[in-house]
């Protein structure tokens, strides 16, 4: 099924035209895999050449298997390579006026494609295909696309690792549109069908069901519920080269028991919760109340910039206690300020004293929209000793974090947007928490594999489990997961093993092998055997043009911009028809403000609203009721625990230049138009001068004195190949005429004068 999308013809903050005219999202559920195909419609508006990237989620658990590039009627298709070599042949292709186009992991759980030389006019198809493995949860099954990257605490480029040219700006004028066709085949056709993010259509077809969503927008997540499915195992082989690969999903029924909890609950009241996931945490909040009971212990802590525990130590259940945290959820706001997740946790796990003389494992309960780009807590919660469970709202929440994060420490995770039903989630969260963890499961194979996947640390009851094996032949005997309970043997089997020639099966499986690989070389050959994108490696093509059709010079860099995520720093709502465009400039100010306080970002603002020309001078006489909301609140009760970020260190001109060519690069197509900007970057010290003479003894321009220098200040300051791309250009581009011998001269040159001589004054 094929969608021509409309283009948007709108144009962006910087009064570009937005190159990315929308997505087409086509599915199929069969049994528990789903594979889909994402079409990206890109068009050249412009009077010049773009090279257009883009950075987009993809759901947990996703692993992209193809590409297909669509460029004046002619389809090409894209090879997985090592990441060096595709860098490598992209550069190459961009310089030689071609059309590359490089698909790669930018971070955990996002994707950027690249799209080099689009000349004007010009209209290209990315078409990625996805394969997943869905899982049975508690009766039901979701289906979760992510669509938006919501902008996130912290970094993008230090703690994100982004490189410079990959960006998760938001425009505020900008409108995407997206479609999604899923077609639901075989017994899963049988499951009641909901969508609670958008207005789907549900038909019947050959063999199962269609779900239509028409009218849809790149500003929240799509999640398809399948209702009412009874837990089920199944097995399936494939061939894998010589020998065969054997994929079991089991659903085990655990003892039904009700342990008691030792359960520390912490809420996220960070600006970005504002609007919608506040709403959603509160209600999150009042079903915890309704499933704690006799023999619980619980506390309450909410952070953002700092962390307030209600009290100093874990509480016995009683009503008075219920009470007092009924009056607390009721009064809790996205109004802390930044997202410290890692300190709050820290805190949370070091500063809640346990009650003495406890067996009981404790829990963390963490509701958040988990729009983070630090990782560290991912440690911190590993080194715990607690088990972290979590329930993520809001209509874009980033999921990788949260789920590496439970799954490292024997938790469960479950994201619900706006409009389902929150307390459901918890009380199946509770089933979870309050149910045994059987000692030494196991998966008997019937033969030994020479290969299978980790069990992973907990399983639940009625959660499915996935495991891989390879054996040198195909197998007789259905797989079994067996364990003890209550001093009995227990186990749970499919009834059949069905061969499949679908190939995705075996490349899920090769995703496990990568994950699992002990050395990143040998999960580099992995990567290729299976053609897989990973950290090591890319999917990469080229469009090779034929002499007048090539592109002349640079193009100029397009980073496509994020539509704001809906109900977003209290934003409009997911509850709305229309896409998200947000007429409040005020609260969008505050709000941000709220979210990017370390940063000072007030440009963000002012050019994410143009023609608004108030809006950066209100944000700026808002700030001093945002820091107040900011601060930690006196209430005797609470015990804070305050984080700070140390103070940047003070520029040296080194990293003033590498900064200034940073954000210049990008908009530039030659050294010389930005050079006296880079330049200015130095004032005050010595550089000038001694490129000046440099020039006079070598009988060089200064302009390629000064390209040799950002060069050697870009490789001494360790920086990577992806890092400043364009920037690298320019400077090659500046020293195109000069012989590779006499340009190694002049950098031992360069070197010499500036290596290990302090010229951050003028004498």
């Amino acid at each position: 099924m094929r969608h021509d999308l409309e283009r948007t013809g709108l144009a962006s903050r910087e009064g570009h035209a937005l190159a990315l005219q929308g997505v087409a999202i086509e599915g199929k559920v069969e049994g528990l895999l789903l594979s889909t195909t994402i079409r990206q419609t890109y068009r050249n508006d412009t009077s010049n050449a773009l090279e257009v990237t883009y950075t987009f989620p993809l759901a947990w658990g996703t692993t992209l298997l193809g590409l297909d590039a669509i460029v004046g009627g002619k389809r090409l298709k894209g090879t997985v390579t090592p990441k060096e070599v595709a860098e490598r042949d992209y550069e190459k292709a961009v310089e030689e006026g071609d059309l590359p186009v490089m698909v790669q992991e930018s971070a955990s759980g996002l994707m950027t494609a690249n799209l080099g030389n689009i000349k004007s006019g010009e209209t290209v198809e990315l078409e990625l295909r996805c394969g997943q493995l869905l899982r049975i949860e508690q009766g039901d099954v979701r289906i979760c696309i992510p669509t938006v990257l919501a902008p996130r605490y912290g970094d993008a480029h230090g703690a994100g690792k982004l490189a410079d040219h990959e960006s998760d700006a938001v425009d505020m004028a900008a409108v995407y549109p997206l479609r999604i066709h899923i077609d639901v085949l075989g017994d899963m056709a049988r499951a009641a069908i909901e969508c609670p993010t958008h207005k789907v259509s549900v038909a019947g077809i050959e063999g199962g069901m269609a779900v239509d969503m028409e009218g849809g927008y790149l500003d929240r997540d799509f999640a398809l519920l399948l209702r009412n499915l009874p837990a089920a195992s199944f097995a399936m082989s494939c061939e894998d080269g010589k020998e065969r690969m054997l994929v079991a999903s089991f659903c085990p029924k655990l003892a039904q028991v009700k342990s008691p909890l030792l359960l520390k609950v912490l809420v996220d009241c960070s600006g970005s919760m504002s609007g919608d996931s506040i709403a959603e945490a509160r209600k999150a909040l009042h079903g915890v109340l309704q499933e704690l009971g006799d023999g619980d212990y619980v506390s309450y802590s909410r952070f953002g910039s700092v962390c307030h525990h209600g009290t100093p130590a874990m509480q016995p259940y009683s009503e008075a206690l219920l009470k007092e945290l009924a009056t607390a959820v009721s009064k809790t706001d996205a109004d802390m300020g930044g997202t410290e997740m890692n300190g709050a946790l820290a805190s949370t796990i070091k500063d809640v004293a346990l009650p003495k003389g406890t067996e009981l494992e404790p829990c963390i309960l963490l509701i958040t929209d988990d729009l983070v780009w630090d990782e560290s807590m991912l440690e911190t919660a590993e080194k715990s000793g607690h088990r972290i469970f979590a329930v993520g709202v809001g209509s874009a929440p980033a999921q990788d974090i949260l789920r590496r994060m439970t799954e490292k420490t024997g938790g469960a995770c479950v994201f619900v947007p706006p409009n389902e039903d929150v307390v459901q989630a918890i009380v199946n969260m509770f089933h979870r928490m309050r149910g045994p963890r059987p000692p030494s499961m196991r998966v008997e194979w019937g033969g030994k594999p020479r290969w299978e996947s980790d069990l992973p640390a907990s399983v639940f009851d009625g959660d499915t489990v996935h495991v891989f094996a390879t054996f040198p032949k195909a197998q007789d005997r259905v797989p079994r997961l067996v364990w003890e309970e209550d001093g009995k043997a227990h186990e749970v089997a499919p009834d059949m093993v069905v061969a499949t020639d679908n190939p995705d099966v075996r490349r899920l499986g090769g995703w496990r092998k990568v994950i699992s690989a002990k050395t990143p070389k040998q999960a580099e050959k992995l990567a290729l055997e299976y053609q897989l994108v990973t950290r090591w490696t890319s999917l990469f093509l080229v469009h090779v043009r034929e002499g007048e059709e090539k592109a002349e010079g640079l193009p100029t860099l397009h980073q496509v911009p994020n539509m704001l995520a809906a109900g977003t720093h209290g934003v409009g709502s997911v509850m709305a028809d229309a896409p998200c465009i947000a007429t409040k400039v005020m609260d969008f100010a505050v709000s941000m403000e709220k979210q990017r306080l370390a940063a000072n970002d007030m440009r963000y603002i002012s050019e994410a609203c143009p023609g608004r020309a108030s809006a950066a001078s209100i944000a700026k006489s808002a700030l001093s009721s945002v820091f107040a909301s900011a601060r930690p609140s006196n209430r005797r009760s609470e015990k804070a625990a305050s984080f700070s970020v140390a103070p940047a260190e003070t520029p040296m001109w080194q990293k003033a230049m590498l900064a200034a060519l940073s954000r210049l690069a990008p908009h530039a197509t030659d050294l010389a138009d930005i050079l006296d900007e880079i330049v200015a970057a130095t004032a005050g010290t010595y550089v000038p001068m001694r490129i000046e003479r440099l020039a006079m003894l070598t009988g060089h321009t200064e302009t390629v004195l000064w390209a040799i220098l950002l060069q050697w200040l870009m490789d001494e300051a360790g920086i990577g190949k992806t890092a400043q791309r364009h920037g690298r250009r320019l400077l090659r581009g500046a020293l195109a005429g000069i012989d590779k011998n006499m340009a190694a001269s002049l950098r031992q040159r360069v070197e010499q004068e500036f290596a290990g001589v302090d010229v951050s004054t003028l004498p």
